[in-house]
C-alpha cells in the first residue's frame, strides 16, 4: 500500500511514469500497476484513503523538481 500510495503522489505531482520507475528503481509496467491498486484501493480501503487525504494535504505545497 505504501508504494501504490507513493506512486499516486507522485502522478499527482506530475511527475510522469517514466521519471517515476526510475526514482523507485522499477519498471514502467510496475508503476503502472501500482497507479491500478491505487485506485483499487481508494475503492475498497478506509484506512487508505485517510492517508492519502493526509498525504494530500501534507503535500499539497510540494513541486516537482525537475531533474
Amino acid at each position: 500500500m505504501a508504494r501504490a500510495m507513493v506512486v499516486e503522489q507522485m502522478i499527482h505531482a506530475g511527475f510522469s511514469f517514466t521519471t517515476i520507475a526510475q526514482i523507485l528503481n522499477r519498471n514502467v509496467a510496475s508503476i503502472r500497476h501500482l497507479r491500478k491498486l491505487a485506485y483499487d484501493y481508494l475503492s475498497i480501503s478506509r484506512a487508505y484513503r485517510l492517508a492519502t487525504a493526509q498525504a494530500t494535504l501534507l503535500n499539497k505545497d510540494v513541486e516537482p523538481i525537475c531533474i
